[in-house]
């Protein structure tokens, strides 16, 4: 089987993450791959180093790349599929379907709202070469289906997490260190770019209420983005400087997730989450909104605690009751564990193949 993958990824953030997660064990289990993708940002360098693919460079121009749908349908015509991994990518292959490209088109879906109502929208969703729409939780599986003529075509494929990647189910010292702080210390802790659906400034007010009863408290959030300014004059301005912490994009988040007390996560829209599955495998207690597929990890009282998108009120509460009953973080860990299970990286490949399979 030849595979045809298409991104328009600038950046580095969680599909990307998981783009090459895929390609890792589509190269394991003997897939051939190729992959048109943007010259020279983090996805492109990545998978050059690690010979993952055959890569077809282009500069991006917009999501009405013609030169790209070009390139696309002359690249297709020993493929088997092609796999369109985001809304540019899905826009590229639907023009080179429009300009006479045969092969059946995949389409990864991770994002939790609507598809737009608008004549292009509703012609890219419904043409004829969208064999699949791969949707990264069931919550969004059942948005796309009630938006295409055909929704047998929506399937939900729940992104993974690869193990390997994180080694560390106890504390090392390493946040610990970079804060200055003793082990005694509660960590709230997140990793997410700051974007307004990960709705950063609840997090911030939950921080609020939980320093009321644990002053000494440090909340981290690992991750960058438009919103760092917005975030750190909310923080300054609430006084906060020295317990809410905006600590940029980090490389080794597996020696550092495992230094949290909580993982927090509480955003407004999310397709699957899958930060949410590095805490599990870091072994680190959930306590998140529910959005999204969220609720198809973390189930309440179980795998996690689960609040209302924006309820810093209760957020705060699950916080204050896991920071007191280490029992009750145990359990939530023990439940994490048996979910992570059904979310690793090889059984989204497997499942991905299938889908592959099935419009061959």
């Amino acid at each position: 089987m030849r595979v045809l993958h298409v991104s328009g990824a600038k950046g580095w953030r969680g599909g990307e993450q998981q783009i090459a997660y895929l390609l890792h064990e589509l190269n394991d289990l003997n897939i051939d791959q190729h992959i048109a993708l943007v010259r020279n940002e983090p996805l492109h360098t990545y998978i050059a180093d690690h010979g993952l693919a055959n890569c077809i460079e282009y500069s991006k121009s917009g999501a009405l790349n013609l030169g790209l749908a070009m390139q696309l349908k002359r690249a297709s015509r020993d493929c088997d599929v092609v796999h369109a991994h985001d809304s540019h990518a899905h826009t590229a292959a639907y023009m080179a379907a429009l300009l006479g490209m045969k092969t059946p088109i995949v389409v990864s879906r991770r994002v939790d709202f609507p598809i737009a109502q608008s004549w292009g929208s509703r012609n890219k969703y419904n043409h004829a070469s969208i064999a699949k729409i791969l949707c990264v939780s069931e919550a969004i599986r059942k948005i796309v289906a009630r938006s295409i003529e055909r929704p047998e075509r929506a399937v939900t494929v729940h992104s993974g997490v690869n193990l390997s990647r994180f080694p560390f189910s106890s504390p090392t010292g390493k946040l610990r260190k970079m804060l200055g702080i003793s082990a005694d210390i509660p960590i709230i802790g997140n990793t997410s770019a700051l974007a307004d659906h990960k709705d950063h400034p609840t997090f911030i007010r939950t921080a609020q209420r939980v320093l009321k009863s644990f002053p000494e408290a440090k909340f981290v959030v690992f991750g960058e983005g438009a919103l760092r300014q917005d975030l750190q004059k909310i923080i300054d301005e609430a006084r906060l400087s020295n317990s809410v912490h905006l600590l940029g994009f980090q490389t080794n988040i597996h020696e550092l997730i495992p230094d949290f007390n909580i993982f927090l996560m509480t955003s407004k829209t999310e397709g699957l989450g899958t930060s949410i599955l590095d805490a599990f495998a870091c072994n680190v207690p959930v306590i998140a909104t529910n959005a999204g597929g969220i609720s198809e990890m973390v189930f309440h009282n179980q795998s996690g605690l689960l609040a209302e998108v924006g309820d810093d009120a209760k957020l705060s509460g699950h916080v204050i009751e896991l920071l007191r009953s280490p029992h009750l973080a145990d359990d939530l860990r023990m439940g994490a564990s048996s979910v992570l299970k059904g979310f690793t990286t090889r059984a989204t490949a497997l499942k991905t193949i299938a889908q592959y399979q099935s419009v061959i």
